[in-house]
């Protein structure tokens, strides 16, 4: 069985996988560390290649301290290479590359040398893609991952640099990342942000530029091209032009309209792009319901905004766009409602502390210690000096207070008693009275916000579930329905979501319920 397995796996594979010179398979085992090069340390100093396969007997001299692996074998592919027979296979000129990629991560902090060993690695690996195209062709894909690990490797530390604001090394990292890979735009895009951050607009706006014409439009380098010529250049005309053309290509993006927003705003000139958008909507222009609806929403207009999305979906019955903007209104008011909510529950526990109890028909309230009393409780005195008791002192004392709000201690009936002037402002029962009345109006306005924020959440649940069914891919419309879902308590739909979530691999983000959250609020 096993014997049939491994004859099964050797035909699949092609014969070409296992075709790699010996004196290469040599040098890539030194490479790797699996061959003691003791000729490296011995007196000779010298590295030897194999011939096996028709190579000569070549030797190099090294350096008298020793060498690394990498080093060891670049010596040994240097000399592979001028052998007729191994410079025509591309195993040798890919494995040469892989040999000069590791180099460059060991010189890394040498520029000068990095620059040079670079240049090796590209050219060998241009070298094993022309040779692999007709002999080998896994060499050709192996090429392909190791070009674009090289160049992950680059990307990776030009944005390391530029988040540590160093932005010549930020911009040395992106230009190599281009000589690794010229047909790839996303070095011209992280240029681009670096200059915009530095305050070079034109430099920016040219690396902007040369990104879209390689990778074709995209909305957040519209709106960033937008903002430089509006704030930087100041060129309104041309920041409202490239915004109009940008919604074109993507409408109903509220990242797009955001920035027309700031601009208007900035300009003093939003009334005038009010205007526009009401002719638009007399014209029942779908794009335009949006927009105005979203400036209303910019606005802090948030009910008439509701208003004009429910109009644009009656118009258009299934616009996604419409559906998650709506849902996503009803979400974030509700989280606003909740952390309302949380203030007011803390406000109710402060008023509901009193000094007063009422117990046997009775109310007493609480007299402060004397002052005698607290000087002794503060005193820095060892206790060892003093009593336990300080002399002359009262011990906190109770005042009784018997008449017929015992009856009825509602806060209607408090009012009626402070109307009456039965309390005088003086007394302690008049401080609890107004607590308690405070009391009663932070439960009734804690009743209110709870009802207010369970209606929220059932409006968002209905958008958000509406836009979920038009596309299940966009996790933060997900995120927000499962926590709809949860704290409505319909657990069983939150589970299934969950279950969705989680085989998609996207990670479920903080609960916006939970994180100022105190027990009792959503239940």
């Amino acid at each position: 069985m096993y014997t049939f397995c491994f004859l099964l796996i050797f035909l699949v594979i092609p014969p070409s996988l296992f075709a790699i010179p010996p004196s290469i398979a040599r040098i890539v085992r030194t490479f790797e560390g699996q061959n003691k090069q003791k000729g490296v340390k011995s007196k000779p100093d010298q590295v030897t290649v194999g011939s096996g396969d028709g190579a000569a007997n070549d030797t190099q001299p090294a350096e008298p301290s020793l060498l690394s692996n990498a080093q060891q074998a670049r010596l040994a592919i240097d000399e592979a290479i001028k052998n007729s027979k191994l410079v025509n296979h591309p195993a040798t000129w890919y494995y040469r590359g892989v040999i000069y990629d590791r180099l460059v991560r060991d010189h890394i902090a040498e520029p000068s040398t990095v620059s040079i060993l670079l240049d090796e690695a590209l050219a060998a690996y241009a070298q094993a893609k022309r040779l692999s195209v007709s002999k080998s062709k896994q060499f050709y894909s192996f090429t392909l991952n190791n070009l674009a690990a090289l160049w992950s490797y680059f990307l990776n530390r030009g944005i390391g640099y530029y988040r540590q604001e160093a932005v010549e090394q930020a911009l040395a990292q992106f230009a190599i990342c281009k000589r690794i890979l010229p047909e790839e735009p996303t070095p011209l895009l992280y240029t681009a942000i670096v200059y915009h951050s530095v305050d070079q607009p034109e430099a920016a706006l040219r690396y902007y530029q040369d990104y879209v014409a390689v990778h074709g439009p995209h909305f957040a380098v519209a709106r960033a091209m937008a903002a430089i010529h509006y704030h930087k250049l100041k060129n309104f005309d041309k920041a409202i032009a490239i915004l109009k053309e940008a919604l074109l290509q993507f409408p109903f993006h509220n990242e797009l309209l955001e920035e027309k927003c700031l601009i208007y705003d900035a300009s003093r000139s939003i009334d005038d792009y009010s205007a526009s958008l009401k002719v638009g909507l007399q014209d029942k222009k779908i794009d335009a319901y949006y927009a105005y609806a979203y400036l209303l929403e910019h606005q802090g207009r948030i009910q008439e905004a509701t208003g004009y999305y429910q109009q644009l979906l009656k118009e258009c019955p299934h616009q996604y766009d419409t559906f998650r903007q709506v849902g996503f209104i009803f979400y974030n008011e509700a989280i606003k409602l909740y952390t309302h909510a949380l203030k007011s529950n803390r406000q109710k526990e402060q008023y509901a502390y009193s000094p007063l109890v009422e117990s046997f028909g009775l109310m007493h309230v609480m007299m402060q210690h004397l002052w005698l009393h607290t000087i002794w409780r503060n005193s820095a005195l060892p206790r060892g000096f003093l009593s336990k008791e300080p002399p002359f002192s009262v011990r906190p004392i109770w005042v009784v207070y018997a008449h017929p709000l015992v009856q009825d201690s509602s806060a209607s009936g408090l009012v009626h008693l402070l109307q009456a002037g039965k309390v005088p402002c003086t007394s302690p029962l008049y401080g609890y009275i107004h607590r308690k009345i405070a009391t009663a109006w932070a439960n009734n306005r804690l009743v209110q916000t709870a009802t207010a924020l369970e209606k929220y959440l059932q409006q968002a649940l209905y958008y958000l579930k509406m836009a979920y069914r038009q596309n299940t891919k966009d996790h933060k419309v997900a995120q927000a329905l499962y926590y709809s879902y949860y704290h409505l308590k319909k657990y069983r739909a939150a589970n299934k979501l969950l279950q969705v979530i989680q085989k998609q691999k996207y990670p479920l983000e903080d609960d916006p319920f939970v994180g100022h959250q105190d027990p009792g609020i959503m239940d």
